[in-house]
């Protein structure tokens, strides 16, 4: 039965279920990983998505790198930090993937869609946040927008921004799933963010007329 996020990790696996905890500590059961897996599936999907950047591949990926995990389950320490070391798998699945995308992508492209193209990237270009603060009438460019900021990061850096954002993690926690220093998280936080606002520019508020009839101030 495939793995999905509302599926629990026990049906990897029949023996999954029935193995019991074993005397030794530092061997994780085929029933421990389930359990660990469970609990992070939402960060695996995180730093899949920060490489491959599309939720569905992404979720895919997870499913890969729960296998391996299982076929290498004798490689783990169950002392150490599972999360950290699933997401070192899923990132090397991501990043796989990412390559063989960007080798299929070889067509080449008509002038027709290159100028669709620029006519899209100057569609997202233009501010989508009125001077008050809400959002303009042509909503199109919004995720267009946002897609091109999270693409000026790094595979971290977008892992960093959406365990914040999405999930709400602490530093802390996004530290030791990526095995960084905590600054160095939130750092990364802080500069996408940084970038977001700048790419999703706020259009000045027009300035009040205050002439009079005859054109004097």
């Amino acid at each position: 039965m495939p793995l999905t996020p509302g599926t629990h990790p026990g049906n990897l696996s029949v023996a999954a279920s029935e193995q019991s905890d074993t005397p030794d500590s530092t061997r994780l059961t085929a029933a421990g990983f389930a359990a660990r897996f469970q609990d992070s599936w939402r960060i695996l999907w995180c730093a899949a998505v920060s490489v491959v950047r599309d939720r569905t591949q992404a979720q895919d990926i997870v499913q890969q790198a729960a296998i391996v995990g299982l076929e290498n389950l004798g490689e783990f320490d169950a002392r150490t930090n599972f999360v950290s070391w699933m997401v070192r798998i899923v990132k090397n699945i991501a990043l796989n993937e990412a390559r063989k995308s960007k080798r299929r992508r070889t067509n080449p492209i008509d002038s027709s869609a290159l100028d669709a193209h620029a006519n899209q990237a100057g569609t997202a270009a233009r501010p989508i946040i009125s001077g008050n603060g809400s959002l303009l009438p042509d909503q199109d460019a919004f995720d267009d927008a946002v897609l091109a900021a999270l693409d000026e990061l790094d595979d971290t850096a977008r892992s960093c921004l959406l365990m914040r954002v999405v999930l709400d993690l602490p530093y802390a926690q996004i530290a030791r799933a990526l095995d960084i220093p905590e600054g160095t998280a939130a750092s990364h936080v802080h500069r996408a963010r940084g970038i977001g606002r700048d790419r999703l520019a706020v259009a000045p508020p027009a300035r009040p007329n205050h002439r009079t009839q005859g054109g004097r101030p």
